[in-house]
């Protein structure tokens, strides 16, 4: 138990003597990658038709049609 006790006490101590920096290196969030921008295209390309297609798949086996719905940049 004594050991436990002067390890931990060690272990504080050097943690705060010796601090570890962390820095983490920020992205740019204000440009969107090429894959990105032809994701966004895409989806807006064809979320009509998979949503009316959707509709018609499932308009027979559930009450309400679901919504294909698009967050955008994911």
């Amino acid at each position: 138990m004594k050991r436990l006790i002067l390890f931990m006490t060690l272990f504080l101590a050097l943690s705060i003597l010796f601090p570890n920096p962390i820095s983490a290196k920020g992205s740019d969030v204000t440009t969107d990658s090429r894959e990105l921008m032809v994701h966004d295209a895409l989806m807006l390309f064809l979320l009509d038709p998979l949503d009316k297609a959707i509709g018609n798949y499932y308009s027979k086996m559930l009450l309400e049609i679901p919504t294909v719905y698009w967050m955008g940049n994911w």
